[in-house]
């Protein structure tokens, strides 16, 4: 029979600001439209950075995903774009790209630059105005909202007109966007941003 000693468990505390801006080099930025429950937000990391995917669910919409699979040699970002609009709402990427392009990020391949910047989207479609659609200017407006400190969660960007329990069988429930760090011993900080 073994014994649990206490002391030997590692205690891991949140950083600062206990979101995933608290990763060196990450900004989080929102754009929410009042009209309807429907947003979009942007994670830039302007001086690039490795990412990886998992795609969940039955009927995903993304972009630019499969770049980052462990089979690639991407995997190699400069934001990360999340909107509600179901599969109208990979608009809003391209707003992000743009953004980043004007303030010359990306990656140079000869005479093009070009910032990498998968995104994936969420089903908000029943909740408000169907024909309201997230448009680049979304994600225009979300990178340049983009902070490294402090940021909003809940019910803005693209937690918005985020639900849980939309199966069969389920309970629609209320969710949104939520964020939280952890630093490791060592010093390495794990963040991480949900919708």
């Amino acid at each position: 029979m073994t014994t649990h000693d206490p002391s030997a468990v590692i205690r891991l505390e949140p950083g600062p600001l206990d979101a995933l801006t608290d990763v060196p080099g990450i900004a989080v930025g929102h754009y929410t439209d009042e009209r309807v429950y429907r947003g979009t937000t942007a994670i830039l990391t302007t001086g690039g950075a490795t990412a990886g995917v998992s795609v969940r669910g039955s009927n995903p919409g993304t972009i630019h995903t499969d770049a980052l699979g462990p089979t690639t040699i991407g995997g190699y970002v400069h934001g990360i774009g999340l909107s509600g609009g179901s599969l109208f709402g990979l608009g809003a990427i391209a707003g992000i790209t743009e953004w980043l392009l004007q303030q010359g990020i990306g990656l140079q391949l000869k005479s093009a630059l070009i910032p990498i910047v998968p995104g994936a989207v969420i089903y908000d479609m029943d909740l408000t105005d169907p024909m309201i659609h997230p448009r680049a200017e979304w994600g225009h407006q979300a990178a340049a909202a983009a902070t490294n400190g402090p940021f909003e969660r809940g019910n803005v960007g693209a937690g918005r007109g985020g639900t849980a329990g939309k199966g069969p069988g389920g309970v629609r429930t209320k969710g949104g966007l939520g964020t939280a760090s952890l630093i490791l011993p060592g010093g390495i900080v794990v963040g991480a941003l949900v919708v």
